[in-house]
């Protein structure tokens, strides 16, 4: 029976010690955004501009605090992106949301972001490591900006 114990005893202490899932950074995320709609946005991305790339027609993007005070360097540990899209220019709902948050040692590869896109009402349609391919594979190509590819490129001259 004591060895029970003891084999219990460490399952349980390896659990309190294990990583958060995709699935649950990605409520997390969800629950963290509360309200973006207030945070910041960035010229010349302010309001819903035309966008060419996997994001759709036309999107709209807003900054966190953390994220906004970094923009053109490396975004800090906790920072966070959401990009609305839209079927037209005048649209008042999205089709989607997309999240993009920096956590330190998530995933040293893709410059440490978790990526998660998500129904208007919440529901997650990919998240984390299952999103590697639709986002980060994109998203990649500009290290210059931490990956936020709204900090290259003018919406005007460009499709992103």
């Amino acid at each position: 029976m004591n060895r029970v114990m003891w084999i219990g005893a460490a399952l349980l202490l390896a659990a309190c010690g294990s990583e958060p899932t995709d699935d649950e950074l990605a409520a997390d995320a969800w629950d963290a955004i509360s309200g973006y709609e207030s945070w910041g946005q960035a010229d010349p991305w302010t309001g819903i501009q035309p966008s060419g790339r996997a994001h759709g027609a036309f999107v709209q993007i807003w900054f966190d605090d953390v994220a906004e005070g970094a923009l053109g360097g490396t975004i800090p540990d906790g920072g966070m992106s959401v990009k609305e899209n839209y079927d037209a220019a005048d649209a008042t709902e999205p089709n989607k949301v997309f999240v993009m948050q920096k956590i330190d040692g998530y995933d040293e590869a893709n410059g440490d972001w978790f990526y998660a896109r998500y129904s208007p009402d919440g529901s997650v349609d990919v998240a984390g490591q299952g999103a590697i391919t639709a986002c980060a594979d994109c998203h990649n190509t500009d290290t210059g900006v931490d990956r936020l590819l709204s900090q290259r490129d003018d919406p005007a001259t460009t499709d992103e």
